[in-house]
């Protein structure tokens, strides 16, 4: 407990309420007037905020003070993590979406191209020079589009960031 709350120096006991930043799980047990309270807790460690499941028991003391058992799990990096694993989720479903959205593009593109080389073999060379730049101008067009959906489908420009876990 010394460790988790940056303790290890200080003479004890320390007003444990000192640390809690939205609520006081102490206040939270009275109020609910039952003899055990557990929940999710945020406790302010200098600059630093970490989140905590704690359980609190009531115990009956035989002297005139109320007397409380805390068992307290720092989950910090549970929480973490969760949240790296929804963000990864949502990155897999983009991805995904994307993919589908390229193919469909270059269905269509495929369509256009091949239709863009029949006109220009249809035309031949008996066609005036402008024609042949609008052809040109449409194929090229095509082609800067087939390559922005090809890199829709590419790595994502985001690196991965690896971290020590316990």
């Amino acid at each position: 407990g010394r460790r988790m709350l940056g303790l290890e120096n200080a003479t004890l006991p320390v007003p444990l309420l000192n640390f809690f930043v939205e609520s006081n799980p102490l206040q939270d047990l009275r109020t609910s007037k039952v003899s055990t309270w557990s929940g999710q807790y945020t406790v302010k460690l200098g600059s630093v905020a970490r989140t905590f499941f704690m359980s609190i028991s009531h115990t009956r003391a035989t002297s005139s003070h109320d007397r409380y058992l805390i068992n307290f799990e720092d989950i910090s990096e549970l929480i973490e993590l969760n949240e790296q694993i929804v963000k990864l989720d949502r990155f897999a479903t983009e991805s995904e979406m994307a993919s589908e959205f390229a193919h469909s593009i270059n269905n269509y593109l495929t369509v256009i191209s091949g239709n863009l080389e029949l006109l220009q073999l249809r035309l031949g060379a008996g066609s005036d020079d402008k024609s042949m730049r609008h052809l040109e101008t449409m194929r090229s067009s095509v082609d800067s589009i087939s390559n922005y959906v090809e890199g829709l489908m590419g790595t994502r420009d985001d690196a991965a960031v690896f971290t020590r876990k316990n």
